[in-house]
């Protein structure tokens, strides 16, 4: 299973369930091939709620005429002759399309923005750019506020997906208003070119919260640009939208789009500064070494009360009687201790 980074081989009594339409899979042979025939059942079903009963009959009718038609191309094409070899190119090569559109950009993604592009030109010539434009933030903050039950690598491809977009939006408006402004370009080099440091010094699956996810392990940056600027790749993505924002054509032609994408920068930033994952790590370690530094005076100071621990400087060289080593053992002084401990 691509996306989700996880998969292995079944054994006699193994069940694998997953979303058939949507989740791309992989079979793939051993490299020791099995000597014995193999009996696989694939059970194929529908789950859906009770109000989109005729729905979801009929997306089960639609599952059920496609499965059987690819069976039977499959059959078909696995010794083919004469038309079936070019049956058998069609069915490899349309497989590998469709696998590669949907690992890098999802199907689902295509087709919602291919339709909110067929809405808008009913709409307004603004309304494609607007609706797609800001996708991507509510992924991160949606993403960033659950953090459970997230599959990281759809996540992964729909933000890029979507952030791809915004950003073919924003360039292809600078180059038809372009007038040439030094400045502007400035903060575009500078301010993307410190957003790309920051994600080359995170890496690309710490960059999109693969720890906040619990799917890598923390790796606490002490490189540029995390030692010289807070929050550098969003800072740095700012910078360059407010570059956009710096030519005078630009702002002219979409004075509000900017801002909207800074707002939502914004909003992202205090949510992650009020639900910094990272201080909650560090207080747990802290607090940890803390009970470790105050237990250990606890128990000298309780040693120190013991009669034999007074006793001990003053007559080095007596030895102490089995009665006597056993007495300090059914003095009250250790109690104190345990009280303190409590409290």
């Amino acid at each position: 299973f691509c996306h989700e980074g996880t998969g292995g081989c079944l054994s006699d009594g193994d069940i694998v369930g997953f979303d058939y339409h949507r989740e791309i899979h992989v079979i793939a042979d051993r490299p020791t091939p099995n000597k014995d025939r193999r009996v696989t059942m694939k059970l194929h079903y529908v789950v859906y709620p009770k109000c989109f009963g005729p729905f979801g009959r009929f997306l089960g009718t639609l599952a059920m005429v496609y499965n059987t038609a690819a069976r039977r191309l499959f059959l078909n094409t696995i010794r083919p002759t004469g038309f079936w070899r070019f049956m058998a190119w069609m069915v490899l090569t349309v497989t590998n399309a469709v696998f590669n559109l949907e690992k890098y950009a999802g199907l689902n993604n295509v087709m919602s923005a291919v339709a909110l592009y067929a809405i808008g030109q009913f709409i307004h010539p603004y309304f494609f750019m607007a609706v797609t434009s800001f996708t991507h933030y509510s992924m991160y903050i949606a993403t960033y506020h659950c953090r459970g039950n997230i599959n990281f690598g759809v996540f992964k491809r729909n933000v890029i997906f979507w952030k791809t977009l915004a950003l073919s939006h924003l360039g292809y408006n600078y180059y038809i208003n372009f007038e040439f402004d030094p400045i502007s370009l400035a903060m575009l080099i500078g301010g993307y070119g410190l957003s790309a440091a920051a994600a080359n010094a995170l890496g690309i699956d710490q960059t999109y919260f693969g720890v906040e996810l619990g799917k890598v392990e923390p790796n606490f940056v002490s490189c540029f640009p995390y030692n010289t600027i807070p929050h550098p790749m969003i800072i740095g993505s700012m910078v360059g939208l407010l570059g956009f924002h710096k030519m005078a054509g630009f702002r002219a032609a979409l004075p509000y789009l900017i801002p909207a994408h800074c707002a939502f920068y914004m909003v992202h930033m205090i949510q992650e500064q009020v639900n910094d994952i990272y201080a909650n790590v560090a207080d747990k370690t802290k607090m940890v070494v803390t009970k470790k530094i105050t237990s250990t005076p606890r128990k000298a100071a309780s040693a120190k009360k013991t009669p034999s621990a007074k006793a001990s400087p003053r007559t080095p060289k007596k030895t102490p009687s089995k009665s006597a080593s056993r007495t300090p053992k059914k003095t009250p002084s250790r109690t104190p201790s345990r009280n303190r401990a409590r409290r």
